[in-house]
């Protein structure tokens, strides 16, 4: 009997382990790392270098000419009476490369000459305008005297020549083919200046003459006797 119940104990005991065993979870797989892929190196930028001191002063130069010969244009828009244009061309960055420096260099030499051809077109309807009146000097005027005093000189200008730059005090007319006058003791030109200088048959020289060396040197007494003023 005692070893009947020793054998059945030992039954139950290998019994016990089978089901133990059975019921423990499969051990997972060891995972087999994947190849790596291969990583693609990221490409290095290539750094432009900033342009030399030099080539930057001078394209400013070069810009400084342009914006000089811009500014006479729009002043000689202004006389004639036309709008203002204003000047479409920034700068580059200072860290710019060589190469755009050198670019807009060019561009402004090429504004500056296409705004001198230009103004040079203007230049030539105001010293030589149409028609035969005073009033056509309107704008070689606001060229050389303050904007205030612009009338003033037209009606002056009315009174004194009619708008007639070749004629001397007493009547007479330099000829065509004659030059632009000699000194002359008498009064001549547009504003009838007196003495009359040298180049005074010259419409600019003499409005110019009349402004620099008459009227910031004795204002209008010059022309005292001018109609214009009684």
């Amino acid at each position: 009997m005692t070893r009947f119940i020793g054998w059945v104990l030992c039954l139950l005991i290998v019994c016990c382990l089978v089901w133990l065993v059975s019921t423990q979870p499969a051990q997972a797989e060891t995972p087999v790392p994947s190849p790596s892929a291969s990583v693609t190196p990221t490409p290095t930028p290539v750094v432009v270098p900033s342009a030399p001191a030099s080539v930057v002063r001078a394209a400013l130069k070069t810009r400084r000419a342009a914006v000089r010969v811009w500014t006479k244009w729009n002043k000689a828009r202004w006389c004639l009476g036309m709008t203002h244009r204003p000047f479409a061309s920034p700068k580059p960055a200072r860290s710019a490369s060589e190469a755009v420096w050198a670019a807009a260099r060019a561009h402004w030499r090429g504004m500056r000459l296409d705004y001198r051809h230009r103004f040079g077109i203007l230049w030539e309807r105001m010293v030589h305008p149409h028609g035969n009146a005073w009033e056509r000097w309107r704008p070689l005027v606001r060229w050389i005297w303050p904007a205030h005093l612009v009338g003033t000189v037209i009606e002056v200008m009315h009174y004194e020549s009619s708008g007639n730059p070749r004629v001397l005090c007493g009547g007479y007319v330099l000829p065509p083919g004659a030059g632009d006058g000699e000194p002359d003791s008498r009064a001549g030109g547009l504003m009838q200046n007196k003495p009359a200088p040298r180049h005074w048959a010259d419409p600019y020289y003499n409005l110019w003459y009349a402004f620099h060396v008459k009227f910031l040197h004795g204002g209008w007494a010059h022309w005292a006797g001018c109609a214009a003023f009684r």
